[in-house]
């Protein structure tokens, strides 16, 4: 009977003190407001996390896999949102998973991802990403297309910034597309 009583006096000071849902939510939201402000990122990613598990929300969701991705946190990012296409993909989503998965070099899964932001954009840049990936494909028919989208619809403030070197550089965008055209035609 002691045991019952302690028990039954346990539970109910746990429920004293405990918070409602609707206290953590507030709690939380001001936590990403001032991680924000503070610039820090593990702090907001921390926020947005335990957000989504008091809230679920697919814009939180988006936000969070676009840090992660920011942060170069490739793996998290897609085990954030998944890596599969759905229909009700927002752009957000669209664009973390082309970026992560080209980034792991699974350029083929990225591929689908590209095309339907290009699909719904027909933006130089997006097409770039897809002609790169035809050519590394060994799709030469294909790159092509995207390279003359590219070189007629880019403009001159549009640039391509790569990083393969210790000191990163930006090319026009136009001069990006005739270097990948010179590749296709070397093959």
């Amino acid at each position: 009977m002691k045991n019952i009583l302690y028990v039954c006096a346990l539970t109910f000071s746990m429920g004293v003190s405990a918070q409602s849902n609707t206290e953590l939510v507030k709690h939380f939201e001001a936590y990403y407001k001032q991680m924000r402000t503070q610039g820090d990122t593990q702090g907001v990613i921390n926020a947005i996390t335990h957000l989504n598990i008091l809230k679920p929300l697919e814009a939180e969701k988006d936000t969070l896999a676009y840090i992660y991705l920011n942060e170069g946190q490739f793996n998290q990012a897609l085990n954030t949102i998944g890596f599969e296409q759905k229909v009700n993909d927002s752009d957000i989503a669209l664009e973390v998973k082309a970026v992560a998965l080209k980034s792991l070099e699974q350029i083929e899964l990225a591929l689908p991802f590209y095309q339907t932001i290009y699909n719904k954009t027909k933006n130089p840049v997006v097409a770039y990403e897809i002609a790169e990936i035809f050519l590394q494909l060994n799709k030469l028919v294909e790159a092509k297309q995207y390279i003359a989208f590219g070189l007629d619809n880019a403009t001159e403030k549009q640039g391509k910034a790569f990083y393969e070197t210790q000191q990163p550089y930006q090319v026009p965008l136009k001069a990006a597309f005739l270097y990948l055209g010179c590749l296709v035609e070397v093959q």
